[in-house]
């Protein structure tokens, strides 16, 4: 019905860069600090280099990058959806929010906002907004919600 990839060019540029700059400092005098951390780098891009979202008539499916963290939720518990632009302070990636919900993104500010039948709201970041947000309702209708 609706799958969209969203490249995460923001962390794979910091990431990256963060990597080279590890690499070239433990190339000039070897630390285990610096090789742990350009480890722990190395195996980060590839679990956060971009954000798929499919959505079919049961639910919303947001996975990050190989897939290792994901978020799914039923297009049944969906109350409203609507495209909101976040602030910058908001950050990237999937984390809490104050207890109100949950931010899923991986570039941008523009999302979509998501009310839940049990008060939670989920924000999904997207370069696509409107045509999410049109998915959603489509799926929401299909489902009777």
């Amino acid at each position: 019905m609706y799958r969209h990839t969203q490249p995460g060019w923001t962390t794979i540029l910091s990431l990256g860069t963060a990597l080279c700059v590890v690499l070239i400092l433990n190339s000039v005098s070897y630390s285990p600090v610096a090789a742990v951390v350009a480890v722990v780098l190395a195996l980060t891009i590839p679990l956060f280099f971009n954000l798929t979202v499919t959505i079919d008539q049961e639910s919303l499916s947001a996975v990050f990058g190989i897939g290792v963290f994901r978020v799914r939720l039923k297009v049944s518990e969906i109350v409203s959806t609507r495209p909101v632009r976040n602030k910058w302070w908001y950050g990237y990636g999937i984390h809490g929010w104050f207890g109100k919900g949950w931010l899923i993104n991986i570039s941008g500010l523009d999302a979509v906002e998501l009310k839940m039948k049990n008060g939670m709201t989920y924000w999904i970041g997207t370069d696509e907004p409107q045509e999410l947000n049109a998915a959603l309702q489509r799926a929401m209708n299909e489902a009777g919600s």
